[in-house]
């Protein structure tokens, strides 16, 4: 057994001794740095100091070192409380509350009421939902921890004297960190050697690169831009930069969510309509004025009489039914169970989502933005030849490009292409290296006097003298090649820059491996609707020719976007297809003119110079083989950096949210009509037009309670939306969520509120009972949902068939078990008490025995009927509000049209660009 195993254990056990041990809080007690001299610091710690670090405490972990069984349990906690502890769930408890407090002091020989199992039969469904909830958001956030494995960035150290490579919580004080192009810094660390450029905006917000050299600060947060280099780690855990930034720095910002921001509007309104109205029709009921008489007079038997036992029994029944038929719960557990079962199914397609709600942003994307690299090519590049253009030079081609690369250490894919081809070995000694950037284009080693060489993109390396060697290069970029140069400058460089415009040496001609399944990829954004733009620091030729070749539409329109202005760029957007030459902040740029045109982008990248425009974009994906900085960023990365898994991407953002949306409006339809019948029973309207009992109007709520509304939450929202939200569904999602939502309710909603007022307005002449009218108001609530569900399956497949069709029968069997009053399982469960229709025709069965009513039959017979024709009414106002809905639409898109063509009108002209 190791040393290093060894000295592990004891860790542990130290951990198990303590229960809470907490890293990165410690001292440093040292005046000078350490492994300066004569290179020491390549050989970095060794096991034993690692170790002993450990012991102390300096580790790379900000707080408290969890087990992975410790860590599913935060997480399984943390969803349960999200998902136990919401505004709804709170009403439910104080319905709860009332009801218990109801039941406890109910006289059924006064109030003529009596208090069921059944009438606390919404606890089951609301228990139901909140395990669903808790169970699919526990799956989602495990399958992310998972494949974050994967994904989380790694530190390669030098431990003794060799490269290893380790997670970023097993770096220690005093490591030795390597540095490369796009790796994210870690812990805060001083620079040993070289110059670099960091990029410091998670920090301070400027994404401008920033030249670091020996003994300066390398920040944690900070991601590497250019250069290799070597840090020593100074600081570790909580004493990191980032760890310290203020409150400001380290706000939350909300995701860009139509969903989340729809659900939040809806939860304020009916927060303050269910709280009003609860209200006002509780003490509209109550006797508020004799309750004070009798507590002022001193007699608490006759408040208690009044308040418990009497108008408090009598009002709190309706009033819970209000409050619960109110509550669209379902539709929040379907929003968060549809945007789980995304997460985990898309987990499974090596996908691992980093903000769950982008998977709406990415259903809704009608332009994709990708780099070439990477996504059409498989980002692998390899050098067909070079073309010597000049004899002047003391040294062949191949020592100078392979000392060239002995100096730079660059590690992107075209220095990876140069290193096969040409080597590193170090011929020559360099005096001075420029790394590659994204903003110049180049990288150049200067070694001594004349010997300064330059190698990079030959517009960007040749400048003024480039139109003399366009024509050839311009050849071979129609042929989809990219083509480098070779430069050399007679003066050494200065500042990092090229004093002398350098003469062109050589053209070396590389050509990229484009995907086997980029073709398909491609068609398949084609055929839904999604527009492809390519964005490159490439020629724009050359990318041209790879997009042609791989079916881009409208591959032809390429444009340069070196040496443009914003205005010109931000005009040229929604113009071309192909952008080359293009700078990180001019990429920003694009994407920012395609949002303000109204597009939903999508942006792919791998690159650090991706980073600017991967916030920018509305759903930002990386490919894990891509740099630390880009994942971290990215909402959404592929695990298999396989471009050909984007169309399984957005197919289930599409399914996820066109489910969502068509299902929503089965909730929506209760909360509506339920919400506006709350409304009219606070004003009164119901006692005006309600049956008598005693001579006394019945002013309460429409619905005798909440359990009959049973079955329009079981059998017409809840398992019909479930069954909706796992099918396939890969149409375009157009327009805002609510409004679709609301717009697709409210026919619906209105037929039932209609149908409702017309059976209160009908029971006055014929004499209607309490029971028979609140029966009928039942079964129209219940079929109009049940045919509005019918509506959500359109287009119709065997499967929505068999559902509406099982949906329809299971309600129908229930209501006539309810009405014939039914008693199963030796009288235990009665189904009259279960849901609560009440028989039409009873009272003809009581009549009989002591002789039959002919007036009395008939008033009963038309009861029966009322409930068909009422429903009959709902379906045909529902169609009419529908078709009018549909024609003032159809209005306002045409005055909008004219709107738009007065305005193209008055401003025929545009400023041109100067290509």
């Amino acid at each position: 057994m190791s040393n290093k195993k060894d000295n592990s254990n004891d860790l542990n056990n130290k951990v198990k001794k303590k229960k809470r041990i907490v890293y990165g809080e410690y001292k440093i007690d040292r005046k000078k740095p350490i492994y300066l001299k004569n290179n020491e610091y390549k050989k970095g710690l060794t096991t034993d100091e690692v170790e002993e670090r450990k012991e102390n405490l300096q580790v790379n972990i900000d707080g408290v070192i969890e087990s992975n069984f410790s860590k599913t349990i935060k997480i399984i906690t943390k969803v349960f409380v999200k998902n136990t502890f919401t505004f709804f769930n709170i009403l439910y408890i104080i319905v709860l509350i009332l009801l218990l407090i109801a039941k406890k002091w109910n006289n059924p020989d006064e109030t003529n009421l009596n208090f069921a199992i059944t009438d606390f039969m919404f606890l089951a469904i609301v228990s139901v939902n909140l395990i669903i909830g808790i169970i699919q958001e526990t799956k989602s956030k495990l399958a992310i921890n998972k494949l974050k494995l994967v994904t989380n960035p790694k530190v390669t150290l030098i431990r003794n004297g060799e490269k290893v490579i380790v997670e970023e919580t097993e770096v220690v004080l005093d490591d030795i960190m390597y540095l490369t192009p796009g790796i994210q810094i870690v812990s805060d660390s001083i620079l040993l050697e070289g110059e670099v450029e960091v990029n410091e905006s998670q920090l301070t917000g400027e994404s401008v690169p920033i030249k670091k050299r020996p003994g300066d600060m390398i920040y944690s947060g900070s991601f590497m831009v250019s250069g290799t280099s070597y840090a020593r780690v100074e600081h570790v855990g909580k004493l990191n930069e980032i760890n310290k930034l203020t409150s400001q720095a380290k706000k939350y910002v909300a995701p860009n969510s139509q969903i989340l921001s729809s659900l939040k509007k809806l939860l304020v309104t009916l927060a303050i309509f269910i709280v009003v109205t609860s209200l006002v029709m509780f003490f509209s009921k109550w006797p508020i004025k004799d309750f004070i008489e009798a507590l002022n007079s001193g007699s608490l038997d006759e408040a208690k009489k009044i308040f418990f036992q009497l108008e408090y029994v009598k009002a709190i029944k309706p009033t819970t039914a209000a409050i619960i038929g109110m509550i669209p719960a379902g539709l929040y557990l379907l929003t968060s169970v549809a945007l789980s079962v995304g997460v985990v199914r898309l987990s499974k397609n090596n996908t691992l989502v980093q903000d769950v709600y982008c998977i709406e942003m990415l259903a809704r994307v009608n332009v994709l933005c990708l780099d070439k690299t990477g996504t059409i090519t498989n980002g692998k590049m390899s050098i067909i030849r070079y073309e010597e253009m000049s004899k002047n030079h003391s040294l062949p081609i191949e020592d100078i490009i392979s000392s060239m690369n002995a100096a730079l250490q660059e590690t992107n894919a075209t220095a990876q292409a140069l290193v096969n081809y040409f080597g590193t070995k170090a011929i020559l000694k360099p005096t001075e290296v420029i790394p590659f950037s994204s903003e110049r284009k180049y990288s150049a080693v200067s070694f001594g006097s004349n010997d300064n060489y330059i190698i990079g993109a030959p517009e960007f390396v040749l400048k003024g003298s480039f139109e003399k060697y366009a024509s050839i290069i311009g050849d071979y970029a129609n042929q989809g090649l990219r083509v480098i140069c070779l430069a050399q400058s007679s003066l050494p460089f200065k500042d990092g820059k090229i004093q002398r415009l350098p003469r062109l040496i050589a053209l070396i001609l590389i050509e990229d491996q484009i995907r086997e399944e980029a073709y398909d990829t491609i068609q398949y954004f084609k055929d839904n609707g999604v527009e492809v733009k390519v964005i490159s620091g490439d020629n724009p030729v050359t990318v041209s020719e790879v997009a042609r070749r791989v079916g881009i539409e409208n591959a032809d329109k390429c444009i340069s976007l070196d040496g443009m202005s914003d205005d010109e760029i931000i005009e040229a957007a929604t113009k071309f297809t192909v952008f080359g030459r293009v700078k990180p902040e001019q990429k920003k740029l694009l994407v920012t003119a395609l949002k303000n045109n109204g597009k939903t982008v999508a942006m792919t990248g791998d690159g650090v110079n991706d980073i600017p425009a991967l916030k920018t974009a509305d759903c930002s994906i990386a490919m894990a083989s891509g740099n630390d900085a880009v994942k971290n960023v990215a909402q959404l990365v592929l695990v298999d950096s396989n471009f050909s898994s984007m169309p399984k991407v957005v197919a289930e953002g599409r399914r996820v949210i066109n489910n969502v949306q068509q299902t929503a409006m089965l909730y929506l339809v209760k909360t509506l009509f339920m919400t506006v019948l709350a409304v009219l029973t606070a004003i009164g309207f119901f006692k005006v037009f309600g049956p008598e009992i005693d001579g006394v109007r019945d002013g309460t709520f429409p619905f005798a309670g909440a359990k009959q509304l049973l079955i329009v939450e079981m059998f017409a929202i809840g398992l019909p939306s479930i069954f909706l939200a796992v099918q396939s569904n890969n149409s375009p999602v157009k327009g805002n969520f609510l409004k679709n939502a609301l717009k697709s309710a409210t026919p619906g909603a209105v037929g039932v509120v209609c149908a409702i007022v017309f059976s209160y307005m009908l029971s006055k002449p014929y004499g209607f009972t309490v029971p028979e009218i609140k029966t009928v108001v039942a079964i129209t609530a219940t079929f109009t949902i049940l045919i509005v569900m019918c509506r959500a399956c359109v287009p119709f497949t065997r499967k929505k068939i068999f559902l509406c069709v099982v949906m329809w029968a299971l309600s129908l069997t229930l209501i006539v078990l309810s009405m014939q009053q039914v008693k199963l399982f030796s009288g235990k469960i009665d189904m009259y008490d279960m849901f609560g229709f009440d028989s039409l025709t009873w009272e003809i069965k009581r009549i009989e025995a002591v002789g039959i009513d002919k007036e009395q039959e008939y008033l009963n017979a038309t009861a029966l009927w009322l409930s068909v024709s009422m429903v009959i009414i709902s379906l045909a106002v529902m169609l009419g509000v529908e078709l009018l809905m549909k024609n003032f639409e159809l209005n306002r898109e045409i005055n909008k049209n004219k709107v738009k063509e007065q305005e193209k009108r008055k401003n025929p002209t545009i400023k041109k660009i100067k290509y």
